[in-house]
């Protein structure tokens, strides 16, 4: 046998050799960014042809954490690499589909609401009183759309679907701390009286924005924490979880920190050990109170009071007024609604108010009428069916740790959808990536539940020859 002149070794190693030449180059040549980034990014685009999930990953960084809009070197990017880095996932899907000779590409039910909703958007286009919003909305839902088929395509096994949850929980907790540190160097914001911590980049940088975005993750990590058994998976869930916690009192979100205490509520209520655990709340809670700023004290005593009409009260009492107005709004145009994102112009033009809803029912019902309030609620449906499905599959069978990841997953994102309605009783979230970023999760984990579980029927009704032989032996 021949020597072998070309090993992976090798290729490795003339591919570091690589790096480090274009780095240096970089170095001396400006732009520094871009030598490197050719190299890394051909590195990357060979890696994502090979490997599926690991263009999904590469896109969820882009996708949950928005790097292009915040981080150093990134801001250098075109703003059209997450399009880029999605269609090399797309294309690095459908290799695999070629080369594994798939022919069924699964939806499920989640995923048949999904497109429903996403279509009865699109009849919007007829009634809308802002095309240019219309389509900067369904340009996000057909992002949203994008992900949920990459993760549930991609994501065969609970082995990648871990990955994936990992990944945001990382992702999440990097965010909670970078803007904890700037909120100690001194960049926040100085709104309702006090100073509020800020997100990063521009989509959801807004204070309640960004601790939104903790607080729907919050349950996630909690229910993963509770079903694993790994020591380091303990402890940097433990640790994300304490910076989130905090960062949502920085933050000075009113509707987050009722989303947490709602978590701990349900943790405590179902519960085998709630007089335990309720006591570990309170005490937990006093503690929290007790080393939180006076100024979020006061900030987070206001949250029930909705009539005041002076001071941040007002920011309550308006929620339930943009409820009236979108009711307003779909009586005006009740089958489809004034235009998918178009609620703020549509009564801004018939009301002289030009804010948004502050209300999720409000902005549903406005921007969707009849057709779009019933393929959110099938969506909705759709996915409370599926976590029941998985819950009653997988209660009696913890034996594994994919089982037990599986378990923790749908019960975190059960708490995290009642979170979501609760937060969307204070805030406009009808469009925010978590409800179709869970929706993917939730349609993976009954996807996978459902071949356990014919798999299992299988082995039932088929006993394996070895076991027919024993059983032959032994009668009669």
């Amino acid at each position: 046998m021949g020597r072998q002149y070309v090993s992976a070794r090798s290729l490795l190693l003339a591919a570091l050799v690589f790096i480090s030449v274009a780095g240096g180059i970089g170095v001396i040549f400006p732009p520094h960014i871009y030598p490197l980034a050719v190299v890394v990014g051909l590195i990357a685009l060979g890696l994502m042809i090979y490997s599926p999930i690991s263009a999904l990953v590469l896109y969820l960084v882009f996708f949950l954490a928005w790097p292009q809009e915040w981080a150093p070197y990134f801001n250098h990017l075109p703003p059209f690499t997450e399009r880029i880095i999605g269609f090399m996932a797309i294309g690095s899907m459908l290799i695999s589909f070629i080369m594994k000779q798939r022919s069924k590409f699964y939806l499920g039910r989640v995923g048949f609401g999904l497109v429903a909703f996403i279509a009865a958007l699109c009849l919007t286009v007829f009634t809308a009183y802002w095309l240019t919003e219309v389509k900067n909305t369904l340009v996000d839902m057909l992002r949203f759309l994008t992900v949920f088929v990459l993760i549930v395509q991609i994501c065969e096994t609970p082995k990648k679907l871990k990955a994936v949850v990992l990944l945001y929980f990382i992702l999440t907790g990097i965010m909670a701390t970078l803007s904890v540190v700037n909120y100690y160097n001194g960049i926040f914001q100085y709104t309702m009286g006090i100073q509020r911590a800020l997100g990063h980049g521009l989509s959801y940088a807004d204070p309640n924005s960004h601790a939104a975005n903790l607080a729907y993750c919050l349950p996630v990590m909690l229910y993963y924490l509770k079903e694993t058994k790994g020591k380091w998976d303990r402890a940097l869930i433990i640790l994300i979880g304490l910076i989130c916690v905090w960062n949502i009192v920085l933050t000075g979100s009113r509707t987050s920190m009722i989303g947490t205490l709602f978590l701990a509520g349900v943790v405590v209520v179902r519960s085998k050990r709630r007089l335990a655990y309720g006591f570990l709340a309170i005490i937990m809670l006093l503690l929290l109170i007790n080393i939180m700023p006076g100024q979020y004290k006061d900030r987070f005593m206001t949250a029930t009071e909705v009539v005041t009409d002076e001071g941040p009260d007002q920011s309550a009492k308006g929620r339930i007024e943009g409820l009236r107005d979108g009711f307003l709004l779909f009586l005006k145009s009740p089958i489809t609604g004034v235009g998918a994102g178009c609620y703020k112009v549509a009564r801004g033009e018939e009301f002289g108010e030009w804010v948004s809803s502050h209300f999720m029912l409000g902005e549903l019902i406005a921007d969707g009428g009849i057709i779009g309030i019933g393929t959110f609620v099938f969506f909705i449906y759709a996915m409370f069916w599926s976590i029941g499905q998985a819950r009653r599959y997988l209660k009696n069978r913890r034996t594994s740790s994919d089982n037990r990841f599986l378990m923790g997953l749908v019960e975190g994102i059960l708490v995290s959808l009642w979170i979501l309605f609760l937060q969307g009783m204070g805030t406009h979230n009808l469009y925010r990536f978590n409800w179709y970023f869970f929706a993917a999760l939730v349609a993976v984990a009954h996807r996978l539940t459902v071949i356990a579980q014919t798999a299992e029927e299988t082995d039932e009704a088929d006993p394996p020859p070895e076991k027919l032989a024993i059983q032959e032996s032994s009668g009669p």
